[in-house]
């Protein structure tokens, strides 16, 4: 791992326990776990996600019901937490600590109704 990730890691990791030391009523014990080893899994919210993976891209296509159109989709993955809904958000991530034995890694974290539902890894291609 090179030191920028290594120093990047640390960073986040800090986040991490600070959010958990502030905000831990909220977030389960084995997703707190999870965070600390800055690993995603099913089932957590995308704030859960971003304390375990740090800085993402996003898609979001939020739910009609709910949000009026254009809406802020900060908002909309926000919102997720405490008020999920039936928006669906894509979260891609880039780290060294999801798939440790990877290296560097692109995977994509799929939620619905506020919960994460799939973790894809992204395969590099040639671009021949």
């Amino acid at each position: 791992m090179s030191q920028i990730h290594q120093k990047y890691n640390e960073q986040l990791l800090s986040i991490a326990k600070k959010e958990i030391e502030t905000h831990g009523n909220m977030i389960s014990t084995k997703n707190q776990e999870l965070i600390i080893k800055q690993k995603i899994s099913l089932g957590m919210s995308p704030y859960e996600a971003q304390l375990a993976a740090g800085n993402y891209a996003f898609k979001v296509e939020a739910d009609p019901n709910i949000w009026p159109p254009n809406s802020d989709p900060y908002a909309v993955i926000k919102r997720q937490v405490n008020h999920p809904d039936k928006s669906k958000i894509w979260l891609t991530f880039e780290n060294t600590t999801q798939y440790p034995e990877s290296g560097n890694t692109k995977f994509t974290v799929y939620f619905e109704n506020g919960c994460v539902i799939s973790i894809k890894k992204m395969v590099a291609t040639d671009d021949k």
